[in-house]
């Protein structure tokens, strides 16, 4: 076993990149929990968004999902551009197609799913039942 952070902070919801060499992580170290990536590389934490949660990879560890505000934004690993996908205010989480041209998200207690960066989100679940924390099989 290896301890990879040291902070006093609550770090939190650990996420391994597709190629296993870096760890999304969120974490209240600067006051508010954001998104964070270990490098296994050269250890190193790096802040990647404020105010985040819920991180989930894209298949091909470019990009990394998150929830902020009740939205969902993604943001490049390498530029740091981050681009909002819902203007919903009720996200909780969101998951990758496999083939990362879509993202399946919970919103308002039911699922929703959109094209990356364009086009209207599609409802896929409706009714009593809460739906939440989305997850694509293959």
């Amino acid at each position: 076993m290896q301890r990879i952070t040291t902070s006093n902070a609550a770090d939190r919801s650990p996420t391994w990149s597709p190629n296993g060499n870096q760890l999304a992580f969120v974490s209240n170290r600067g006051g508010s929990f954001s998104l964070y990536i270990y490098d296994f590389a050269d250890n190193e934490v790096t802040l990647l968004a404020q105010n985040a949660s819920d991180p989930s990879w894209s298949p091909t560890g470019t990009q990394i999902a998150y929830v902020s505000g009740g939205d969902l934004f993604v943001v490049s690993v390498a530029s740091g551009t981050i681009n909002q996908v819902t203007t919903f205010g009720t996200v909780q989480s969101g998951a990758w197609s496999p083939n990362g041209t879509q993202l399946v998200f919970s919103a308002g207690g039911d699922l929703w799913i959109t094209a990356v960066f364009e086009g209207t989100p599609n409802q896929i679940t409706s009714g009593t039942e809460v739906d939440i924390d989305p997850a694509w099989w293959r």
